[in-house]
């Protein structure tokens, strides 16, 4: 469980899907977890009027955990922007290093000069995923998003798929479709898996989106890299609040 609390008594709990906690066996997997939740709830959905701190409290089997304190823009204390610093080292206590992503050629190449400009600002959350992966990460962004028409709203060449969600109404769970949508990619040759998502086949890496003062700067140079497919870049995947960095294979 996820737990943030104010100092006002203002508290938010999110529990992980039991899938996900099923797969939590270390801090790592616990705190990509919790990023996932905080990016999706950061902001003024955390501090609304008189709350002006916040405890996120990260526990995982054998009590292991991490406590984090992050103050809001209403803070007093001397720290001027404490909300934004603590965030930030929050995403890179949870990025994914470059070995970590599994990355093709062209996209490692890619992370590495990212890397070699800017730094830990740049904080990797997705690279290779196996066919089990993207068939968690799509049910769990239909039941996340309650939208039965996500995978054809994101995914151009995703029809198969939309029209097996279609297809079987009585799937509602995450477990459902995740078995539904499996059941289809493992039909599927490399080349159709990469059509589908350059994930699939490591050739891109997802990456959490810049909002300092670098974002121009950054943004202009994922244009740059080579071998990136510029005009597929995409700073929002349908709700889902990630910049997705596609190459060629």
């Amino acid at each position: 469980m996820v737990t943030s609390k104010s100092s006002t008594r203002k508290s938010v709990s999110k529990e992980l899907s039991p899938n996900a906690q099923a797969s939590v066996s270390s801090l790592n997997n616990a705190l990509e977890n919790t990023l996932r939740l905080l990016s999706e709830n950061m902001s003024s959905q955390l501090f609304p009027g008189g709350i002006t701190k916040i405890s996120v409290d990260i526990r995982i089997a054998g009590n292991t955990g991490i406590t984090l304190d992050i103050e809001g823009p209403g803070s007093t204390s001397s720290h001027t922007g404490a909300a934004s610093a603590a965030e930030c080292a929050f995403f890179v206590l949870v990025s994914k290093s470059i070995d970590d992503l599994d990355l093709a050629p062209h996209a490692k190449v890619g992370a590495e000069s990212l890397r070699q400009q800017f730094g830990s600002i740049v904080v990797f959350t997705s690279g290779r995923r196996s066919v089990d992966d993207q068939a968690r990460v799509m049910a769990h962004n239909i039941v996340e998003k309650q939208d039965r028409q996500w995978i054809g709203k994101t995914y151009i060449n995703g029809q198969e798929l939309q029209k097996w969600v279609d297809d079987h109404p009585k799937a509602q769970t995450q477990e459902e479709l995740e078995a539904g949508l499996l059941s289809v990619m493992n039909t599927w040759d490399e080349t159709k898996l990469g059509n589908l998502s350059r994930h699939l086949t490591g050739a891109a890496f997802d990456m959490q989106p810049i909002t300092s003062d670098k974002r121009k700067a950054v943004r202009d140079a994922l244009d740059e890299l080579p071998f990136v497919e510029a005009n597929k870049i995409l700073e929002n995947e349908s709700g889902v609040k990630v910049w997705h960095v596609p190459f060629t294979e």
